[in-house]
């Protein structure tokens, strides 16, 4: 865990520097389904082996890490042979947490990060608890306890590229803002009904939000700091909210055996109180963020949404997108290869520039 936090913000800002900027947001959502439904593939997989192994548990425990050592190796093959962008730090890029805290009060990126720490804050107030609300509480078999659990990652999986794509033409902030509507309702719904089903339909609401809210949240970081300091900024933003996120879950079990029952239980207490907080954190943050890079404004037009939305299309006998990643200058998509290379490897000053009449 101590390796890979070390790691973290300085692959992020690697990505950062080699995933075209225009396209960055569509890249990432692509990337984390690929990477999330082969986790949940490997994740059944695995179970499934340990299940029939349960006679010689060991060996498959053994065989499962040998596997994924291997696995680990290759990878670190691979990431030797990706391009590394060349970065000079200059003396006056480098500042201290300290310096960064106070400083944070004045200016965006700073009003930002503590917007992010507070919902950290509230979310792990509360989320520790939902499990053992399904199977203390409420009696949900494991199979129950699984299906609303997995619910919401795989409908946040389906839609990650759609958020990511809305965040390119519209801005994360864009992005953000929605999602921060709908995030402060989900432990809210929690307090309305405990039958299954019910359960099991506020959670594509809730992977909805959540989906876009993670992919904007640290893609809003590419945009805001420089290539310079965009690895202190990772690592400070990420030193910030993992301390509220352990804050709010070690306060919330303190005071859950001493806030008043709501209908009974007082996990349900927990859960309102975290719907209270998440939304005080939207209304103290919501208009001191800017968005930090020129994006299209939102309109209710059709022209908009065919933009974002993937057009399919029937070809021999399946559906598959038609892409449409490359705009030019005008914001108008590109559609033949050799237009998108004429526009890719035009000099800045032969580039059309937007129309803004």
């Amino acid at each position: 865990m101590i390796i890979g936090s070390m790691t973290g913000p300085a692959w992020a800002s690697l990505m950062s520097d080699i995933v075209p900027r225009r396209i960055i947001g569509l890249y990432f959502g692509k990337r984390d389904r690929i990477i999330g439904i082969s986790s949940m593939a490997f994740i059944l997989l695995i179970g499934f082996l340990l299940q029939r192994l349960s006679e010689n548990v060991v060996w498959g425990f053994i065989g499962i890490f040998t596997f994924a050592c291997i696995l680990r190796v290759i990878s670190s093959g691979l990431l030797r042979t990706q391009y590394d962008v060349s970065l000079h730090v200059k003396s006056e890029h480098h500042f201290s947490f300290i310096q960064f805290l106070k400083r944070a009060k004045v200016g965006n990126f700073g009003n930002y990060v503590f917007f992010v720490s507070g919902m950290s804050f509230a979310v792990s107030f509360a989320s520790p608890y939902f499990t053992v609300y399904m199977l203390k509480s409420l009696h949900f078999g494991y199979l129950q306890y699984i299906i609303i659990s997995v619910s919401p990652l795989f409908f946040g999986l389906l839609f990650k590229p759609l958020w990511g794509r809305i965040g390119d033409r519209f801005g994360n902030l864009f992005v953000i803002r929605i999602c921060s509507v709908v995030i402060p309702l989900v432990p809210a719904a929690w307090l309305i009904s405990n039958n299954f089903y019910y359960l099991l339909i506020i959670q594509i609401p809730s992977g909805l939000a959540w989906s876009g809210f993670n992919l904007c949240t640290t893609n809003f970081i590419y945009d805001s700091a420089i290539r310079e300091k965009r690895v202190r900024c990772i690592s400070y933003f990420n030193t910030m909210t993992n301390l509220s996120t352990c804050i709010g879950a070690f306060l919330g079990g303190c005071v859950a055996y001493y806030v008043p029952p709501l209908c009974g239980e007082r996990l349900l207490t927990i859960f309102a109180i975290s719907f209270i907080l998440r939304g005080l954190s939207i209304l103290f943050f919501y208009k001191r963020i800017k968005e930090v890079r020129r994006v299209r404004p939102f309109r209710l037009e059709k022209d908009y949404f065919k933009d974002i939305i993937p057009i399919f299309r029937l070809n021999r006998g399946y559906i598959r997108p038609v892409s449409l990643d490359y705009y030019d200058y005008t914001g108008n998509p590109i559609q033949s290869t050799q237009a998108r290379q004429d526009i890719v490897q035009l000099p800045e000053k032969e580039r059309k520039k937007p129309n803004t009449k």
